[in-house]
């Protein structure tokens, strides 16, 4: 028996099989299963001599009869998603990449063992979700066994998903029959960003573990050992800011509410982690809001608080461009009930340097626009005295300025 065709598709799955061939022959003793396409080829051959006559063919078949085949692949192009189907409330993953495979088949036709080769070259994974859970194991009549299948994440793969993307690399093995499958594959962080709504973490170096054992419970795991560096401003007085240079450290499963630890450590070192950690999540524009609104005095308490909340935020995409663009650590656009609209930017000069200033950005009633423009120097001290801050400057009031200052976070 014969069949071919120009395409073949499989539901769920953007890329097809082109150029198909599939033959099929059959006698007494066994039979012989040929593919052939574009960039696929493989034979799978089956043995069953005196099971045609057996009464309980079925049975005696997926008993006795035999099985030994191979199936390659060269550069397959992959992609599709998952689920297959629309559902509510789940957006899919989305999958791609180019497949190249080397899989041996043997065994018994009723529990066939498959061993050699899965590597991904250029996979890129876009997480959806929310994911359902894993239903459990059940009994199949056909059950495969796989026998130290490796399962490769070629250099260029990466994953997507909400707060930024990883690219990944490493090399893992898919064990155990269907019903209790157990796959590991630890796998090497190669770059990676993680986007947060007042900073950008970079991820340069780490592991991430992806453990499944369907023989415990059907129990999946993601266990993850990153490094990441970012910038972040506090303020240190009522109109000065300090840029610090922040080391985090991601450790634990990261599907387990309470498994993630995380580390951070700043420089200078006068940024406790606790800091640090609320400073990545805005927790001072939050407590401002929710602390007026506790204060009580209506619409006209809340107004100063939810305009220095909104503004921000609702800028930060074109601020945080532009302050990429002009090479800036930050660029932003504040209010406060004094000074009203204003914009706000800083930069990192090195070696201790630091320039930042602020502008009103609407002319006051009386008076000029309120400004002021200072380089800072962070002296070279240890301990407390590396507090102290050097600076030149201008302001609105005065042509220049030279200041010392010292001050401590409480």
């Amino acid at each position: 028996m014969l069949a071919q065709g120009r395409s073949l598709s499989v539901k769920g799955v953007d890329s097809e099989l082109k150029d198909f061939r599939v033959g099929l022959t059959a006698d007494e003793s066994g039979g012989l299963l040929k593919l052939t396409a574009d960039r696929l080829d493989g034979e799978l051959r089956a043995s069953w001599p005196n099971l045609l006559s057996d009464p309980d063919l079925a049975a005696s078949l997926l008993e006795e009869a035999t099985l030994q085949g191979r199936f390659r692949t060269t550069d397959l192009p992959l992609g599709g998603r998952f689920p297959a189907e629309d559902k509510p409330g789940v957006q899919p993953t989305l999958f791609g990449g180019r497949l190249n495979a080397d899989v041996t088949f043997g065994g018994r036709l009723g529990r066939p063992v498959i061993g050699g080769l899965l590597a991904v070259r250029g996979g890129d994974i876009s997480l959806g979700g929310p994911f359902e859970a894993a239903p459990g194991g059940g009994s199949f009549p056909i059950e495969p066994v796989f026998d130290n299948l490796v399962v490769r994440v070629e250099d260029g793969s990466q994953v997507r998903f909400a707060l930024g993307e990883i690219g990944l690399a490493g090399e893992g093995s898919l064990d155990g029959a269907l019903a209790a499958l157990n796959l590991r594959v630890p796998l090497q962080v190669q770059r990676g960003r993680l986007q947060l709504p007042n900073a950008r973490i970079n991820l340069d170096s780490g592991l991430v573990d992806l453990n499944f054992r369907g023989d415990a419970g059907y129990a999946l795991r993601i266990d993850v050992d990153l490094e990441g560096q970012t910038s972040l401003t506090a303020r240190r007085t009522a109109d000065q800011f300090e840029t610090y240079q922040v080391d985090l450290g991601f450790r634990g499963d990261l599907l387990d509410p309470n498994g993630l630890q995380i580390t951070a450590t700043a420089d200078p070192g006068d940024l406790g982690q606790d800091e640090i950690l609320a400073l990545l999540g805005q927790r001072d524009l939050i407590e401002a809001l929710a602390g007026s609104a506790l204060r009580g005095g209506g619409a006209s308490a809340l107004r100063d608080p939810l305009y220095q909340l909104a503004l921000p935020s609702l800028t930060q995409g074109l601020t945080g461009r532009l302050a990429e663009s002009l090479r800036l650590d930050y660029l932003a656009l504040e209010y406060n009930a004094f000074d009203q609209a204003l914009v706000r930017f800083g930069d990192s000069l090195g070696n201790g340097f630091f320039l930042q200033g602020w502008r009103q950005l609407s002319e006051p009633a009386a008076g000029p626009a309120r400004y002021d423009f200072r380089l800072s120097y962070r002296l070279p001290f240890r301990r407390e005295l590396d507090r102290f801050r050097l600076g030149f400057g201008t302001t609105h009031d005065r042509p220049w300025r030279i200041s010392l200052d010292w001050s401590r976070r409480f």
